[in-house]
């Protein structure tokens, strides 16, 4: 697996860029940008509400060259993805 030289850890949770990204492969997603996840102590940050995992994989898969930078790593790389439901539909941040 290659790693980007320039990423010091993965605690970072997903940025604006990603998020607007995904919303772009689904009209069922989603933008939430003042999200404040479990554990998260007010914080706020952005996320992606969505109504299956598998719809979720589908639409990461079916566009994955949305999500390569323009060095060749993926946008996914630094991230630390959490996911959490939200009402009946999910959300991933």
């Amino acid at each position: 697996m290659y790693t980007n030289p320039g990423v010091k850890s993965r605690d970072e949770t997903m940025d604006i860029k990603l998020a607007k990204l995904l919303c772009e492969c689904s009209d069922d997603f989603t933008l939430h940008e003042n999200y404040s996840g479990r554990g998260m102590f007010g914080e706020k940050t952005v996320g992606v509400t969505y109504n299956s995992t598998a719809e979720l994989i589908r639409a990461i898969l079916t566009n994955a060259h949305y999500f390569i930078d323009d060095e060749g790593y993926s946008l996914f790389e630094h991230v630390n993805l959490r996911f959490d439901n939200m009402g009946q539909d999910y959300i991933v941040y």
